[in-house]
């Protein structure tokens, strides 16, 4: 899993092409640790449609007040270097397979419509 920091988020995220999900999380947070596995599993399973990395919020503040996360765990999907979906705190893994699931489908969708007009 990539580690994700202020130094490298705009890379690894803002300017990457494919859809990223990030996981804000703090090593003395216990659900985090519950969640961590369920992460980790769904980066793998969904590695063809995105990808995934991780920020730690005691070690980079900035990127955690940039983006106003006020509970953990928390995962935002950034779709061409914007938000597009926030969920926070303990999730099924399935509902957050199906959110997921759901918002690339449809950014998908408006990618393919916006190529074929061209």
């Amino acid at each position: 899993m990539k580690e994700l920091t202020e130094r490298n988020f705009r890379r690894e995220v803002l300017e990457e092409k494919k859809p990223v999900l990030v996981e804000f999380y703090a090593v003395w947070c216990g659900k985090c640790s519950m969640m961590e596995d369920v992460f980790e599993r769904l980066g793998e399973e969904m590695e063809d449609e995105m990808k995934a990395g991780r920020v730690n919020t005691e070690q980079n503040p900035l990127l955690a007040a940039r983006y106003r996360i006020r509970g953990i765990p928390a995962f935002l999907l950034f779709v061409n270097g914007k938000e597009v979906l926030r969920m926070t705190g303990m999730i099924e893994p399935q509902e957050m397979t199906d959110r997921l699931a759901d918002v690339l489908r449809k950014a998908d969708t408006g990618n393919k419509k916006k190529i074929s007009k061209k």
